[in-house]
C-alpha cells in the first residue's frame, strides 16, 4: 500500500516563496485531488493535518504554519 505522505511533495520555506500564486494554487489542488482518489479507493482513512489546512485556508497556506502545527502537536 501506498500511504498519502508517500505520494506528497512538500516545500521548504524557500521553495514555497519561490512559487507564484499560481503554482500555489496549483499545489493545493493536486494535494485535495490526490487525497481524494486515495479515499476513495480506501487507501487513506483520516484526513492528514496538511489537507485540513490547505482547505481551511486556502492560499494563505505556508510551510511554516505546516511547521508550527507539528511543533505545537510534540
Amino acid at each position: 500500500l501506498v500511504s498519502f505522505q508517500e505520494v506528497t511533495i512538500s516545500f521548504s520555506k524557500e521553495e514555497w516563496e519561490l512559487l507564484d500564486v499560481a503554482q500555489r494554487s496549483l499545489y493545493r489542488e493536486v494535494m485535495l485531488d490526490t487525497y481524494q482518489s486515495m479515499r476513495s479507493l480506501g487507501l487513506v482513512q483520516a484526513k492528514p493535518d496538511l489537507l485540513s489546512q490547505l482547505e481551511e485556508l486556502g492560499e494563505h497556506w505556508s510551510p511554516e504554519l505546516q511547521e508550527e502545527e507539528t511543533e505545537a502537536a510534540q
